[in-house]
């Protein structure tokens, strides 16, 4: 994996950067797709921030769009499908979902560098612990993933959600479930129920 800092990713390495990182959030147990792309958003949001990347820059070569459940590229479910081609990823189709899991053969071939492991860490924790109602949830409303410098991103990314007011009106119920999981703590909590919007 190439050393990116102080240089603008082109198409390939952020392709590398995704594999890389579903690879590495679907090598424990299997993961929700819809969870999944949630998660390679927040990795390569935490990323960017690392390595000064202009966010919506990456977003726009990855065509992250604002979709009706959040976030949404099908840039990532190519990568998917070429990730599954090569056999780096088997694909389960269930019922209502389709889940991912990495194949020994994809966690040998794809290796992250210790700033990677760092992001990756807390990210494969929400989408291993979190189903696809309560990452949207935690992206759409948790303060800390868009400081006031951001807060066009994240009304962008909002703009198309059908499910938003379907989560805003239960917020109270996604906050209890955030704390039982422990996801967020007390003072998120707070600041997700009663700061300002």
């Amino acid at each position: 994996m190439s050393d990116l800092i102080n240089k603008k990713p082109d198409i390939f390495e952020l392709g590398e950067i995704m594999d890389a990182a579903i690879i590495n959030l679907a090598s424990d147990k299997s993961v929700n797709a819809i969870t999944l792309q949630k998660g390679i958003f927040f990795y390569l949001l935490s990323l960017s921030r690392q390595e000064g990347y202009n966010f919506k820059e990456i977003a726009d070569i990855i065509d992250f769009e604002p979709y009706k459940l959040g976030p949404f590229s099908d840039f990532v479910n190519g990568e998917i499908e070429t990730l599954e081609g090569y056999g780096y990823i088997k694909v389960e189709k269930e019922k209502n979902s389709i889940r991912i899991m990495a194949s020994q053969k994809g966690r040998d071939a794809y290796k992250l560098d210790k700033r990677q492991k760092d992001i990756i860490k807390n990210i494969k924790f929400l989408v291993e612990n979190l189903d696809p109602m309560e990452i949207t949830f935690y992206i759409y409303f948790n303060p800390d993933i868009y400081p006031d410098t951001d807060g066009d991103l994240r009304q962008y990314f909002i703009s198309n959600s059908e499910i938003k007011d379907k989560l805003e009106s239960k917020k109270e119920y996604y906050v209890r479930q955030l704390l039982k999981k422990k996801v967020i703590d007390e003072n998120t909590a707070n600041l997700i129920l009663y700061g300002n919007d």
